[in-house]
């Protein structure tokens, strides 16, 4: 009987049974060769990291499959594709699908060839593609190992990667296969019909040169759960694995499932074998007399070797075993020792087996220990025993030599300590060696004497220097808040402490207007309006204005205003002007505006029977009577035709037209001629009027029958 090197007694125990214990099992790369894998064709694909053949180059693909698909899109039905890789666009693309009458084709992106043969009638069936551009027919179209269709294609085979090889969906997210998928390969060259005759029913064991990408989907076991089996092991050896998308992995769909029965492929199983003197191999080719892990190989029926890995046990065995006991130490047969020593027993298994155990007994002591700790607000022992006041709290462990050992803690409770303050500064605040620029509120924490925390908070107050632009526009002088007058116009600067004691800078710019005393003269006729005022004689006006620095101004302004009496008297066949002071007089025809009598004479001896006005002038003013009719009978009356006059002039725009007519119109002119103004017609006798002009105007009145008109030159400032 054979005992393992071991110090468990209970391994001991085991390995005294006189058993042969062969237990088979598949090794992890060597799954049954019975699997394939179910697209759902609704969003299942397998995505590799091959980028395929590119450009020109010969190639094949050859896999088994299975469905009961649609393809025909003249029936209804769209293309499943098996495998593709390449870009989306006229010969880049390689496609491997069914399409048309549900049987196989090949498709570059823009061109295709189709077979003839009908593959969804739910039985497996090999099918295959190959591609020699030396070939006449460069394109040939294989279905259970018997040529479908050959044919050239329309444009070039120039196949470009942008999405690598995969199975089940078209490199543009359509086109989805539905049904099962097993035993892929790719080949760099144009496969034979021999060469897929040979190979088409079995899995490679040996691979064949060229061959590039080989996909057995074998890693799952059927139609059960396969959560963790998202990998299609590429057995090519350039580890270009693919990886399962959606796929729900449990069930019969979307899963691992039954595959197509193709036989072969390596296979690797371990055993155990026990004997108490020799082991025979499981192929007879071996003996072996001692313990170890051997390897057996039986050549299967396809050429794979299956690999035996055997694990030997060999009964008869003698032994020394340390044992290492906490106090004393009890044999397997019942002898008890407190002290150092070596223990002989002897042992006889079932198969009649001897083995020989020695043990070297080592006694361990068992310890109590007792550990003074200081803690910060709480202390948690290692088994998990929380105080958070002085106490003495033990645990029980187990040492390293196995002995159970107490700890106890004489346990001392000191508190962390907090702390708040505040600093202030000017600009910026120094705070251990790191400055701050604006306020905040600052966490340190310390060391106490007695090692626990202190929490220091300090409220970092920054205040900051200002300089405050003020621009001040006053009148004559200017006080600063400092008291300092200042009366003239300039920048000045003054410093002040603020609330926070931090300085402050004033820059008073300062524009200092001054007020005025303003005389001046105004000579007007009949009436002169002044600040909304209407003034008909003379007189002192005295306001108040702004200056342009917006100072008070006061204004003097003596009014000179020219009244001329227009009043006339009658004797007998004489008109006699009541104006005592006058420059010239001139006398007119009411009607006609033809001159009467002598110039410069205060009575006018009417010539005939008529209708007459004097026109006055005094101090630049002009002044026109009312008209007056008269007959040579000496009769004489006062005519309805009112005089016209023009008030005030000189004016600043705003005039008053006295004496219209119904019917009159006025035209305003510079003295160039050019029109100012003009109003067609008038139906106020009085009139006031805006003209929009400065400088010399002349005013022209006619009567709409032009029975007379009315001259007069205008002053605007």
């Amino acid at each position: 009987m054979i005992i393992r090197r071991t110090y468990s007694l209970i391994m001991i125990k085991k390995l005294s049974l006189v058993l042969i214990l062969i237990n088979f099992w598949n090794a992890t790369y060597a799954q049954s060769n019975d699997v394939a894998l179910n697209f759902d064709g609704i969003d299942d694909y397998v995505s590799t990291k091959y980028n395929g053949i590119l450009d020109s180059g010969s190639r094949s693909m050859e896999a088994w499959i299975r469905t009961t698909g649609n393809y025909d899109p003249n029936n209804g039905g769209k293309q499943g594709v098996i495998a593709n890789y390449g870009t989306m666009s006229n010969t880049n693309r390689f496609t491997f699908c069914v399409l048309f009458n549900n049987a196989i084709r090949i498709e570059v992106g823009g061109n295709g060839l189709s077979g003839t043969i009908a593959v969804n009638d739910g039985d497996w069936h090999h099918v295959a593609v190959t591609y020699d551009p030396k070939d006449s027919l460069d394109y040939r179209l294989y279905v259970d190992g018997t040529l479908d269709i050959a044919g050239n294609l329309k444009i070039a085979t120039n196949t470009i990667t942008t999405t690598p090889l995969q199975f089940g969906m078209r490199i543009d997210n359509i086109n989805l296969f539905e049904g099962d998928i097993d035993e892929f390969r790719m080949y760099n060259y144009a496969l034979t019909p021999k060469e897929i005759n040979n190979n088409m029913d079995r899995e490679l064991c040996d691979l064949p040169k060229g061959i590039l990408a080989y996909y057995k989907f074998n890693e799952g076991k059927a139609n059960t759960f396969n959560y963790s089996k998202k990998t299609a092991t590429d057995y090519s050896g350039n580890n270009y694995h693919g990886t399962l998308n959606y796929f729900t992995l449990s069930g019969t769909a979307s899963n691992w499932i039954t595959g197509s029965g193709i036989k072969g492929g390596p296979s690797e199983t371990r055993i155990q074998m026990f004997d108490c003197d020799t082991v025979i191999s499981p192929t007879k080719k071996y003996k072996w007399t001692r313990d170890g892990l051997f390897r057996d190989t039986f050549e299967s029926y396809y050429g794979c070797d299956s690999v035996i890995l055997v694990s030997v046990d060999i009964g008869n065995d003698s032994i020394s075993i340390p044992q290492f006991a906490c106090g004393s130490f009890t044999s397997p047969l019942g002898k008890t020792v407190s002290t150092d020593t070596i223990i002989t027993e002897y042992y006889t298994s079932i198969k009649g087996c001897d083995s020989i155990v020695s043990y070297e007994v080592y006694i361990l002591p068992v310890f109590d220990t007792i550990i003074p700790v200081l803690a910060c607000e709480k202390f948690q022992t290692p088994l998990g025993h929380l105080v958070t006041k002085d106490s003495i709290v033990s645990d029980s462990f187990t040492s390293l030599n196995g002995c159970d050992s107490v700890v106890n803690y004489y346990v001392t409770i000191n508190r962390n300590q907090y702390r708040s303050d505040t600093l202030m500064g000017c600009d910026s605040v120094t705070l251990l060696g790191k400055t701050y620029f604006k306020s905040q509120l600052i966490q340190n924490t310390y060391k106490t004497y007695s090692g626990c925390d202190s929490f220091q908070t300090t409220w970092i107050r920054v205040n900051f220097s200002q300089e405050i632009p003020m621009n001040i526009t006053t009148c004559d002088s200017f006080v600063s808040d400092a008291g300092i007058v200042y009366r003239e116009t300039g920048q000045y600067t003054e410093s002040y402490s603020n609330v926070r004691g931090c300085d402050s800078t004033r820059v008073y710019n300062l524009k200092i207007g001054e007020s005025k005393i303003i005389r001046d003269t105004v000579y007007s006729c009949e009436r002169y309006w002044l600040r909304d005022s209407s003034y008909t004689k003379s007189t002192i006006v005295e306001w108040i204005g702004k200056t342009y620095t917006k100072c008070d101004s006061f204004h003097i302004t003596y009014l000179d205003i020219t009244a001329i009496n227009k009043d006339v008297t009658v004797n007998d066949s004489v008109l006699f002007l009541n104006e005592t002071l006058w420059d010239s007089i001139t006398w007119y025809d009411c009607k006609t505006s033809e001159q009467v009598g002598e110039k410069n004479k205060a009575s006018l001896l009417i010539p005939y029977t008529g209708i007459f006005k004097a026109k006055i002038f005094r101090n630049s003013c002009e002044s026109v009577t009312d008209c007056y009719s008269s007959e040579r009978t000496n009769k004489t009356s006062k005519s309805n035709l009112s005089p016209i006059g023009i008030f005030p002039n000189p004016s600043n725009g705003n005039i008053e037209i006295k004496g219209l007519q119904k019917g009159d119109f006025i035209s305003i002119h510079d003295l160039n001629g050019k029109s100012v103004s003009f109003i067609q017609d008038s139906n106020q006798p009085n009139m006031i009027y805006d003209i929009q002009a400065t400088g010399l105007v002349i005013v022209k009145i006619y009567s709409k029958d032009l029975q007379y008109n009315h001259s007069e030159l205008l002053i605007l400032e």
